[in-house]
């Protein structure tokens, strides 16, 4: 049963990974106060016009992406004088190191979109969420309330936001210090004072871009990487990276026609920056560092030997909307059998391409006449190319050809457009034979074990549309083999329709003819104001199922509101029309801005009409103060409010220690301060952040509040005290710069299910990131780490130059704790080679503490893991063979018995175990690898998390541990095999116990390739 297990966790894994970087790409606005710190350098009046926000727009994102910068720069309103309105804003004084007030900085007041809010401020409704164009076009309407003001001579601001989201990002930008950002409740009834923010010394980064020859690349966007980016780090590049970049808070600039740029707010440290511009491949600039208050000036960036490739797209349709020519450079294929996420899944584009998002590395428009060029591609590569239509989302595939291989300067590419099958149908009336026209269509291919199964349960990307005469036609599917259709239909008045298992032809039409849908009884709703009877235009109305009240519902704001027979608008006589419940009672609930929420308890229809009214009120507002132990307010303390419902919201307190929470309903509300993440970590956050319904994660007790209409009710909340973390990380007793220390709450578990924990823990920090749980050393390998448990806990160590991990235990007090971490530079050296003696050039190499408890399966599943976090670039710095088959591996546990292991292409993995003294360099340890052969997999059936676990059972079979490859469709390899014997188990989610899982028995050749069958 130990792969029972196996399978589970690596899917576990693979969902972790993907909450990782949507996390970190849709982060939330709530950010930490930003303290203020000692320098030299002051706001200088005369600032550089050209930024992340104002920056020239070059398109190598899309037309979208450039229309939502204009329309920024264009709608943005100037406000520099305090007194010009008198309506409620925002004020402030921003003052610099020394405590003076600077003039002339530039506040940016811009809409804020907060995951724990579910998107609330984000009006999705008519937009695909899987449609990249469509959703940067909706940020451009946001981005036009963006309002700017300057600080006067005293540094005091006062901004009117615009708009009507609930929170507002502020940024401060001032020449030579850091960016600051602040999320603020927008002000409603008085003005929101944010108080005194301090500016935090920076440096000025000055350089130029150049071409290989020296010439300058003029538009090229540059930024300092964050390497602590989970998107980064992974290499991703989609539509609107660089928008989600700029409101993320990175400083850009484009360069001019010398080439130049100038980054005028970035952190001291040791960073890198990187160029990017839509012919050239990417470049990055490492290992730069400057300290506070200097400048670094003459940087040169120069952009690789750029390469083309050119070709003709045939078969095209008339209508070629969305339809580009996309380019993924091929991925090396991975050495280790046990392989990585995206090995896994079949690279990144191919996993995009089954969720139907046609995201490439590189694009460009198909010509007129069907030819394309692809540019900025890396010289002297081989490149995945295939027509992609982007906007499909998941209802449908965005791949429209075969993919090909080309090399680049190949000039004669052929791509041929599918067509794909048109599947029509008509929907009428099942008693009266009318036609019905305005529709929810979901079209989904189903079944291959593809992405598409796992993804069913996603909320529908449905919209309602009119369809004239009920004649639908769904246009361009592209089933792979084993897919079949899936359509469901819904209209106002009737029962949802669905059809399964659609079998479709390889090419042409499929007419379906005409399906019927069956009358059902509707509810017309009218919301009114109750204060005096006048109906309320644009109230949200939403009836949800008894049996829906859970799971997935608290995902109904994420864009899916008012995008169902069961969800809708009031129009302006404050009346909507939805589909009633038959058989069941439900949750009738409206929500307007400026108005307590109301839910309203329904039956099942009955007989007669299905009327009714709901009267909204202004409902009441209840004002939190947060008070330290010494009763004075605490600024960035977040506030959790439960509702009669059970559900949560979260706010901010700002520079007095308020948080406010307006139009609540007249009942009893709850609130506390919410669990940090230091204490809670990454899943009590998530939970919010779907709308916990129990609150039964961690963080302080409930209070209670009586609300009532039109009143303002205040409570007080006191912060119990916390710890703080201080100390100096050092490396043989030199501090050690760009470390990164992890709190880890209480003791370690190692062995509790038998896995070596290093990958798991890897993936647990990446989750627990940020709100005081982590902090990278500064140049004097200074760290802090606030708000923490007191208590026994753990702190974890990494540093790109580090080999592994460092974990050390800390007790922590109430108060300022101080915790110097000494790290010795314990080193193990190595050479890898051939059967023949030959140095084995570019073996990967892994090193881990060897474990007393866990089986052969369990270092297989660690060895995964590590494997897709290699693949996402999350796994550290990679460690490899030089030309003399030599590794070096940094910063090793000391004193502890430890296992290295090589993987290379064709060769069998080989390891050793070694142990290091503390503070010494061992080795060379010699390492030699055989000769290895190759399984290649093919399945009579495609399944979802299908896998292969390879058993040697020849001679020597306590020597070998077992491989187990996840596999992708109907086909999949297993890599470096050791010659003999190897039983074959085919498991799936459905058979997950090797013992009764079909089997077959290979034998494996050194340097040969056997097949097999399930």
């Amino acid at each position: 049963m130990q792969s029972n297990r196996t399978l589970g966790l690596l899917v576990f894994v693979v969902v972790a990974i993907a909450a990782i970087v949507g996390w970190q790409l849709l982060r939330s606005d709530e950010l930490p106060p930003v303290p203020g710190q000692n320098g030299t350098v002051q706001a200088e009046a005369d600032r550089k016009s050209s930024d992340a926000d104002s920056a020239k727009h070059v398109g190598s994102s899309g037309d979208a992406e450039s229309a939502l910068e204009a329309a920024s720069n264009r709608e943005a309103v100037v406000v520099s004088d305090r007194a010009t309105s008198s309506l409620p804003s925002i004020i402030g004084q921003v003052v610099g190191p020394t405590g003076r007030g600077v003039p002339d900085v530039e506040i940016v007041c811009s809409p804020g979109f907060d995951a724990r809010d579910g998107f609330a401020d984000v009006d999705l409704s008519g937009v695909n969420p899987f449609d990249s164009a469509g959703m940067i076009e909706r940020l451009a309407g946001k981005a036009s309330d963006r309002v700017v003001a300057l600080t006067d001579a005293e540094g005091a601001f006062r901004l009117r936001a615009t708009g009507t989201s609930k929170n507002v990002r502020l940024r401060v930008k001032a020449r030579g210090h850091v960016l600051m950002e602040r999320s603020v409740a927008r002000p409603t009834n008085t003005d929101t004072d944010v108080g005194v923010l301090t500016l935090e010394v920076g440096v000025i980064l000055t350089g130029r871009v150049v071409d290989v020859s020296g010439n300058a690349v003029v538009g090229a966007r540059v930024t300092r990487i964050d390497a602590d980016d989970s998107a980064d780090a992974a290499g991703f590049n989609f539509p609107g990276m660089e928008l989600w970049g700029a409101m993320r808070g990175n400083d850009v600039d484009v360069t001019d026609e010398a080439g130049r740029f100038e980054l005028a707010h970035v952190a001291a440290g040791t960073f890198s920056l990187r160029a990017r511009h839509q012919d050239f491949p990417t470049a990055t600039r490492s290992g730069l560092s400057a300290n506070k208050g200097h400048s670094l000036a003459d940087i040169l960036i120069t952009m690789p030997r750029s390469a083309t490739i050119r070709g003709t797209v045939s078969d095209l349709p008339k209508d070629r909307t969305g339809l580009r020519v996309m380019a993924m450079q091929k991925p090396a294929a991975s050495s280790d059998p046990a392989g990585g996420l995206m090995g896994m899944l079949g690279g990144a584009s191919e996993l995009l391409g089954d969720m139907g998002l046609a995201f490439g590395e590189k694009q460009c428009e198909i010509g007129s006449d069907g030819k394309f060029v692809l540019q900025g591609l890396n010289a002297d590569s081989t490149y995945r190319v295939w027509v992609a239509q982007q906007g499909r989302g998941i209802a449908g595939s965005g791949v429209c050809s075969n993919r090909v291989e080309a090399s680049t300067d190949s000039s004669g590419v052929s791509l041929r457009y599918a067509q794909g099958v048109n599947v029509t149908f008509t929907v009428v009336d099942d008693k009266t034979g009318a036609a019905i026209e305005s529709l929810w269509v979901r079209d989904q291919l189903r079944g291959g074990g593809g992405l598409s199964d796992m993804l069913a349960f996603a909320p529908s990307t449905a919209r309602q549309t009119s369809y004239p005469d009920g004649l639908v036609n769904v246009a361009n599917l592209r089933a792979k083999e084993e897919q079949k259709l899936q359509l469901t239909i819904d209209a106002i008045g009737y029962r949802r329709h669905e059809q399964k298992d659609i079998e479709l032809p390889e090419a042409g039409s499929l007419d379906l003819g005409t399906l019927r849908l069956t009358p059902q009884p509707v509810m017309h709703v009218t919301v009114l104001n109750a204060y005096h009877g006048k109906p309320i235009e644009a109230a949200q109305v939403n009836l949800v199922a008894e049996n829906g009240r859970g799971g997935f519902a608290g995902m109904a704001g994420m864009g899916t509101r008012g995008n169902t027979p069961r969800s809708s608008r009031t129009d302006a006589d404050g009346v909507c029309m939805i589909n009633a419940l038959e058989a069941q009672v439900g949750d009738l609930k409206v929500t307007r801005k400026g108005f307590a929420p109301a839910t309203v308890t329904v039956s099942a229809a009955g007989g007669g009409e299905n009327k009714h009214v709901i009267r909204l009120i202004e409902g009441g507002t209840v004002t939190v103060t947060v008070l330290d132990p010494d009763q004075k307010p605490v600024e960035g303390v977040t506030v959790e409010h439960r509702n009669p419902e059970n559900r949560t919201d979260r706010r901010q307190t700002d520079a007095k220690g308020v948080a406010s929470f307006p139009n609540l309903s007249e009942e009893l509300h709850g609130f506390r301060i919410a669990a940090t993440r230091a204490a809670g970590g990454f899943a009590a956050g998530f939970a919010a952040g779907l709308g916990n319904r129990d609150g039964s994660d961690a963080g302080e007790p409930w209070e209670s509040v009586d609300v009532l209409d039109q009143e303002a009710a205040e409570l007080v909340l006191r912060k119990s005290p916390s710890s703080t973390l201080t100390g100096i990380v050092r490396e043989n007793g030199v501090p050690l710069e760009d470390a990164t220390v992890t709190f880890q709450k209480g003791q370690a578990a190692a062995g509790a299910n038998g896995l070596n924990d290093e990958a798991m823990s890897a993936v647990m920090a990446m989750m627990n990131r940020g709100g005081g749980n982590d902090n990278k050393s500064d140049e004097e390998g200074l760290y802090r780490l606030v708000d923490l448990p007191a208590g026994n806990h753990r702190v974890r160590i990494t540093h790109k130059g580090r080999a592994m991990p460092s974990t050390m235990m800390v007790t922590l007090q109430d108060g300022e704790n101080r915790f110097d971490i000494d790290l010795s530079m314990t080193t193990l050296r190595g050479v890898v080679r051939d059967s023949n003696g030959d140095a084995v050039v570019g073996a990967e190499v892994t090193i881990a503490q060897k474990r007393a408890s866990g089986g052969a399966q369990d270092r297989q599943a660690s060895r995964m893991m590590r494997g897709m976090l290699g693949g996402m670039g999350l796994g550290g710095p990679k460690q490899t063979t030089n030309a003399q088959g030599e590794f070096e591996l940094r910063g090793v546990a000391a004193d502890v018995e430890l296992t290295v292991r090589v993987t290379a292409k064709s060769l069998i993995p080989t390891s050793t175990t070694a142990t290091v003294a503390l503070g010494q360099t061992e080795g060379p340890v010699q390492l030699t690898m055989q000769p290895a052969g190759r399984i290649e997999i093919t399945l009579a059936k495609a399944e979802m998390f299908a896998a292969i676990q390879a058993t040697f059972v020849g001679d020597g079979s306590d020597e070998v541990e077992p491989v187990m490859q996840v596999l992708r469709g109907k086909s999949g390899s297993l890599e470096g095999l050791r010659p003999g014997t190897w039983e074959l188990s085919y498991l799936s989610m459905q058979n997950r116990d090797p013992a009764s899982a079909p089997k077959t028995t290979v034998t494996v050749i050194a340097g040969q390739t056997t097949t097999a069958n399930f």
